[in-house]
């Protein structure tokens, strides 16, 4: 069985230096360190440019070395991105675009060699695609993207690994990954290798070619000792390991496809709704549209803010555009109220930095979402009862 393992390695920028820490001691240097054990393994890397700055910034220079030394014997295929982890396809296109480069700008710089002139593949954040993204990414020089399998018609469990997938009217190829075998490392039962080989088994459609993508914390830190369960999958005789770029030499086939608006989320109930990202931008959920209303409304204050003194400083719009605020919102199932009072200060300040130039409704509105949220989240805390989003049809 041929396996692409492509991991996902991500910081927001307001991470502390002592989670950083933590996170490095317990699966980004046991990962690395797995890699330079064993030259045979090899994965294909996301590794977003925030992480990167706090590699720098906090003393991690070691890593950064280590990641190159295992670019260049081949053992990692970089991956592009948006450098503050964003919902691209919430975003307009030019911020979009300038999320894509600036990933760029701040990896070639760390990377070098090994990362100019770009990646030939891209990581959407959390997987979330619509075709205007595509379009971006397509016309960006990159070749192929990683989604999700409910992607291709809404399902999950289709049979699509063994072919070459061509984005309908684009350059660009896909590859889909297997988000069954993908969750089995987010599953607190996966205790041993029995699991995984039971699971795939199971399921049955990858006994040729096997695709997973999933976030590499979850290797060590946000489970223990996974990492060691993962080296020994990808140490066995029965595995051939290949990169993201191999993979397309397997098969001769070529089809195109028209990839539904989704993320690695998606449920099958909510693509049904036309709810495609809904962890981020739910319907149902005040906060998610309180959040969107301030979003959009900073949107066009960085739009009137260009000739202000403080507009660079205002940039930090890239950094509010992040999706951890929406995602701690969402309480499906997780929930934490100090990240999105986080992130609605930080769209706060962009008001508060462009003021002179903007109307005065501008500030007074954003300073009433602002209230509208705060008021949301403690009728939710006194409550006990932090469910923000109904069940589909629920009334």
């Amino acid at each position: 069985m041929f396996w692409v393992n492509v991991l996902h390695f991500y910081q927001p920028s307001w991470q502390t230096k002592k989670i950083v820490d933590k996170v490095v001691d317990e699966a980004y240097q046991p990962i690395l360190n797995i890699l330079e054990k064993n030259p045979y393994i090899k994965i294909t890397l996301n590794v977003s440019a925030s992480l990167v700055e706090h590699f720098n910034n906090f003393g991690y220079n070691h890593i950064l070395n280590q990641i190159k030394f295992l670019a260049e014997k081949g053992q990692i295929e970089f991956l592009g991105s948006a450098k503050y982890h964003p919902i691209l396809p919430l975003l307009p296109q030019k911020e979009a675009i300038r999320q894509i480069k600036l990933n760029e700008e701040t990896c070639s710089k760390h990377f070098g060699k090994f990362w100019q002139p770009r990646p030939y593949g891209f990581f959407l954040p959390e997987l979330a695609y619509n075709k205007k993204t595509a379009q971006i990414i397509d016309k960006l020089g990159y070749k192929y993207i990683i989604l999700d399998e409910i992607s291709y018609n809404g399902k999950i469990g289709q049979d699509i690994f063994n072919n070459n997938w061509r984005i309908d009217k684009l350059n660009l190829l896909v590859i889909f990954r297997h988000r069954i075998l993908s969750n089995v490392f987010f599953d607190k039962d996966l205790r041993d290798e029995a699991k995984f080989w039971s699971v795939l088994k199971e399921d049955g459609r990858s006994k040729n070619i096997l695709i997973t993508a999933f976030d590499g914390e979850n290797l060590g830190h946000h489970f223990k000792k996974r990492d060691e369960i993962w080296a020994k999958l990808l140490l066995n005789p029965k595995i051939k390991i290949l990169l993201g770029k191999e993979s397309f030499s397997l098969f001769k086939k070529e089809k195109t496809v028209e990839p539904l608006s989704s993320s690695w989320s998606s449920t099958e109930e909510q693509l049904q709704n036309n709810i495609p990202y809904g962890l981020w931008k739910h319907p149902e959920n005040i906060i998610h549209q309180y959040q969107w209303q301030l979003t959009e409304l900073a949107l066009k204050a960085i739009k009137l803010g260009r000739g202000n003194s403080n507009f660079k400083s205002a940039r930090l719009l890239d950094e509010a555009l992040s999706s951890d605020g929406y995602w701690w919102a969402s309480a499906n199932p997780w929930w934490n109220p100090h990240i999105v009072f986080r992130s609605v200060d930080l769209f706060l300040k962009i008001f508060t930095l462009l003021k002179k130039d903007l109307p005065v409704s501008y500030f007074n509105q954003a300073q009433t979402i602002k209230n509208k949220i705060d008021q949301e989240i403690d009728k939710c805390l006194k409550s006990g009862r932090c469910i923000m989003t109904k069940s589909i049809g629920e009334k």
